[in-house]
């Protein structure tokens, strides 16, 4: 599927979309949820494999990729975020679309489906949490993203990015085909320092509200994907799925965090074994 770089405008922000239109007949649509310090297309390797009757959108979130990166830090909340892809859905008249979202991208999606319930068709969430609820957990974590938003201001993007490879949720990344690697790498380094902290500061875990109680209300098919060597998803998983006769996990053998990249083809089969089953 031949690659659109798209643009939409709202409250003077700029965002980027990464669009894939499908080679088939005009079917369901695809919205896809880049993680921390990604972009819509760290979905390419995905969008454009074998899923080619889909149409593929897979926006930059603010302060990420070639979306704008504000200072002012109510556009990094999730109500912000909830509207600004909502209001990408109304853009480009997409109708109850189909969302993938990985890592920081899966929780935008499980609060969007739990906002918008009638305005999802189906969810794949990968490496997903729906948050912390202890509070000296949650309080720790949000001071970590605090401090971590402060580093990448102070010493800039390629020191964060060193740094960010090096933890054990982003080193088994080293198991993505190093072509598509290399592209991550550098898209990763072209991000923004306000843009990344901000997004911390806005929507990092720590900052999260915490949703478990909430999973019940989402009424539409959910596939939870989680790598084998995750063990702490993988847990998130088995719990999310006992919250839900909707939900079903399936865990992909020998890859980390991001298994649509870590394994690509097992992913893209699995991907479409669901969407037949639920289209």
């Amino acid at each position: 599927m031949p690659l659109q770089s798209l643009r939409y405008c709202l409250r003077n922000l700029t965002y980027h979309v990464s669009h894939w239109p499908p080679q088939e007949a005009q079917g369901d649509v695809i919205v896809a949820l880049h993680g921390f310090s990604g972009s819509g297309l760290d979905f390419k390797v995905i969008a454009e494999n074998k899923s080619k009757k889909y149409a593929w959108y897979a926006p930059d979130f603010i302060g990420h990729g070639e979306t704008d990166a504000p200072c002012a830090l109510d556009e990094y909340k999730i109500n912000a975020i909830i509207d600004s892809l909502e209001k990408m859905l109304e853009h480009y008249k997409i109708i109850k679309p189909i969302i993938i979202g990985y890592s920081m991208g899966g929780r935008v999606a499980l609060h969007y489906a739990i906002a918008r319930p009638k305005s999802v068709r189906a969810l794949v969430l990968i490496g997903t949490t729906p948050g912390i609820y202890d509070e000296r957990e949650k309080e720790d974590r949000r001071r970590a993203d605090y401090a971590l938003a402060d580093e990448i201001i102070k010493f800039g993007i390629e020191a964060f990015a060193n740094k960010w490879e090096c933890r054990p949720v982003i080193t088994t990344q080293n198991l993505i085909p190093e072509k598509h690697q290399k592209a991550i790498k550098e898209r990763r380094r072209m991000n923004r320092p306000i843009g990344l902290a901000n997004s911390l500061r806005g929507f990092g875990t720590g900052m999260m509200n915490p949703v478990w109680d909430k999973l019940r209300s989402i009424n539409c098919r959910q596939l939870l994907v989680t790598g084998e060597l995750d063990s702490k998803f993988a847990r998130f998983a088995k719990l999310m799925q006992k919250e839900s006769d909707l939900t079903h996990h399936v865990s992909i053998p020998k890859v980390g965090h991001a298994v649509h990249l870590e394994s690509p083809v097992l992913f893209t089969n699995l991907l479409e074994d669901f969407l037949r089953d639920i289209i």
